[in-house]
């Protein structure tokens, strides 16, 4: 069976991208396939979650093995994407930047019988793709505007220390 997924941005509301993939190929496929055609870096850390119809997580697929001996957990390379989305409508989560939880939202959009075609293949895009990666600010300038308790540094209390050189702190030895 072939499967399209329609991928959007909750961030960039005209973004879109229609891919059609092989039930029987991996979410490992898929991903790769997400990275190449948006042109993120592939070394970064993902995840696919099924959810429910309010976009809710409930199963992660990740990337990495990060089994245990008391979790258990899908990973993309071994788990193929028909046995898992079965059914027209199914949404998705793809985490791409973990550490600003962003994601493209995913549906499965329609189904239809293998044509020996090479898959996967991206049937529609528009709009700009969002940033991989999206830093806040990392500027340092205004670090202590709020914080009246360090606007002003007490210099007084470290007169005492008249130190040359890493050696003549005693407690470091």
């Amino acid at each position: 069976m072939i499967y399209k997924f329609k991928l959007l941005s909750p961030e960039i509301s005209d973004f879109y991208c229609d891919i059609e993939i092989k039930s029987n190929q991996t979410f490992y496929t898929l991903h790769n396939y997400i990275q190449y055609i948006v042109n993120y870096d592939i070394s970064q850390l993902a995840s696919f979650f099924l959810t429910n119809k309010n976009w809710e997580k409930q199963m992660q697929i990740t990337l990495l093995d990060m089994a245990d001996e008391e979790n258990q957990n899908m990973v993309m390379d071994k788990t193929k994407i028909g046995d898992l989305v079965k059914e027209k409508g199914q949404k998705l989560l793809y985490v791409y930047d973990f550490f600003s939880e962003r994601s493209f939202f995913i549906e499965m959009v329609s189904i239809r019988d293998d044509d020996n075609e090479h898959y996967p293949v991206c049937t529609a895009s528009g709009g700009e793709v969002p940033e991989q990666i999206k830093l806040g600010d990392t500027s340092m300038n205004n670090i202590f505007e709020d914080d009246d308790e360090y606007s002003e540094v007490d210099d007084e209390k470290f007169d005492d220390m008249d130190h040359e050189n890493i050696d003549d702190y005693d407690e470091f030895k």
